[in-house]
């Protein structure tokens, strides 16, 4: 439980921070800054290590209150490989990411079978033959059953609010006289199985402006889809009107899961708040299940 400090100091916190984190294209870079497009247009960031990317490569951008920062790639590349064959001055290598063909040290041809050392800063290169393979780690034993931990992360795919008998696809409005939901279509319930066992659900609020500052009821629904009409909600729990991560009771996750019979959650009545649409942050709403199955 949030005492009332606490609350109000997170609240002041929202209302000067926001932070969010997209993955976006590599245009250009120079040694402090890189210009990328997360899909919106180029944009300039600042590097905040000594990675540098291709060009067209995917990266991780974070923002603080709309200054950006490339804190590393979106996607993993393989330290080694073993060699498949020579052509020229590249190599073509059997990685555990599928083959890819590279340039290697001068000085040194490789030789089929070797196993070369891989670097990706600033591209790709054969840099180093190896004596052998790196020792693998061993995977922890398989208990429960054989049911593992899965940390599942859904985002919503529409999000709006009801008021005044019709709906208004954008913010989600926590109020007396709104209501409002996120919709994740059929995902959770695909990825989740019924006998998958729910430890933790949280859910990611982002405010875009508090009106009345009061708790908000999260609540239980049950449509894939914004729905034609009112919309009716299941069970609830009281939230303060936070941006950032907020933890759910586990019996959500078990309701969201194969056969639980809701399929989202939303907003039914509660302080004025309203929570931004996915437009405006693409984590709006988004859920994360940890569960073992």
């Amino acid at each position: 439980m949030i005492d009332s400090d606490t609350q109000k100091l997170l609240i002041e916190i929202a209302k000067r921070t926001k932070f969010t984190s997209t993955v976006a294209r590599m245009i250009s870079a120079t040694q402090t800054q890189m210009v990328v497009d997360s899909g919106g247009g180029p944009f300039t960031a600042s590097v905040a290590s000594d990675y540098l990317p291709e060009v067209n490569d995917t990266v991780i951008v974070w923002s603080f209150d709309g200054v950006h920062f490339v804190v590393g790639s979106a996607v993993m590349k393989p330290g080694q490989g073993t060699v498949v064959s020579v052509s020229g001055n590249f190599v073509t290598l059997d990685t555990v990411f599928g083959q890819v063909t590279v340039p290697f040290m001068r000085g040194i041809t490789p030789a089929v079978s070797d196993v070369w050392m891989l670097s990706w800063n600033g591209g790709g290169k054969a840099v180093i033959p190896l004596s052998t393979s790196p020792v693998p780690g061993v995977p922890p034993p398989v208990t429960d059953g054989g049911a593992v931990q899965h940390v599942d992360t859904f985002t919503a795919v529409d999000a709006g609010s009801y008021g005044y008998g019709s709906w208004k696809r954008g913010q989600v409005i926590s109020s007396d006289h709104w209501q409002g939901a996120w919709f994740y279509g059929s995902k959770i319930s695909d990825t989740l199985p019924s006998s998958a066992v729910v430890t933790k659900v949280e859910l990611y609020l982002s405010v875009a402006q508090i009106i009345v500052n009061a708790n908000t009821n999260i609540a239980l629904h049950g449509y894939q889809s914004m729905p034609g009409g009112a919309p009716s909600y299941g069970t609830s729990v009281s939230v303060p009107p936070i941006s950032g991560w907020v933890t759910l009771p586990n019996s959500f996750g078990s309701a969201l899961q194969t056969g639980g019979g809701s399929a989202g959650v939303g907003t039914n009545t509660g302080g004025w708040t309203n929570f931004s649409s996915l437009s405006q942050d693409g984590q709006s709403g988004t859920i994360r299940i940890s569960s073992k199955y």
